[in-house]
């Protein structure tokens, strides 16, 4: 499991990271966000040998300072999570507890304004993660 999670909203997300590791970086850092400037950030973050695990969708090219991955020895890896058996094993996980979902939830809407619910998403209006209609 995670040892930290870090609202960027809240504090520099690479300042926490380092503070927590006493400036050795993390072993793996999960981007979900796809943001502009997190690539960058999770290059920042990881440590010599450390890992990068990029799930969030980027909505454009971004600038990150990849060569300071390569000097550092750090792996880069990529998932699309909704193939295979990743959606099961989130499934799995959800039922038995160990995972929640709840702090991914953003945003809630009756089905009568799901064209509301879209248009936040497809503009990004207020950092939406995940949105739900409900019946």
């Amino acid at each position: 499991g995670a040892d930290i999670v870090v609202d960027s909203r809240k504090s520099d997300p690479v300042a926490a990271v380092m503070d927590a590791t006493q400036g050795k970086g993390a072993d793996l850092v999960i981007d979900c966000a796809g943001a502009d400037e997190t690539f960058d950030q999770s290059i920042k973050m990881a440590k010599s040998g450390g890992k990068i695990l990029l799930v969030g969708f980027y909505h454009g090219p971004v600038t990150a300072d990849v060569s300071h991955a390569v000097r550092r020895n750090v792996t880069i890896y990529t998932e699309r999570g909704e193939g295979g058996t990743s959606v099961g094993r989130a499934l799995s996980l959800l039922a038995a507890g160990r995972l929640t979902a709840k702090p991914l939830i953003t945003h809630r809407f009756p089905l009568s304004q799901v064209h509301e619910g879209f248009n936040i998403l497809e503009k990004r209006i207020g950092d939406p993660v995940k949105v739900i209609f409900n019946p």
